[in-house]
């Protein structure tokens, strides 16, 4: 099956890729992760070798807090695209 890939966002601008990487490589079928910061705010996305792993890790990790912020954990949905087409 095809991979798979999430769309993170509730990020705060202070996390790093290596802190990212080590949250979502904890759940089988990681595959890669590219992190985005933006005007001071981060977006990363997750790639997984097939839907049923990402969709175990974005059920496992919403709402996750890597960082104490005051605008709440992780907000995880499916990438609209896979991450070949993600520009930047």
């Amino acid at each position: 099956s095809a991979a798979s890939t999430l769309f993170v966002a509730n990020l705060s601008a202070e996390v790093n890729e290596d802190t990212l990487r080590g949250v979502f490589k904890a759940f089988s079928g990681f595959t890669r992760l590219r992190l985005h910061n933006k005007n001071g705010s981060a977006v990363a996305f997750v790639e997984y070798s097939d839907l049923q792993k990402a969709t175990q890790a974005m059920i496992s990790l919403q709402g996750f807090q890597i960082t104490a912020n005051d605008r709440g954990g992780l907000r995880i949905e499916y990438a609209r695209n896979k991450m070949a087409d993600v520009n930047g």
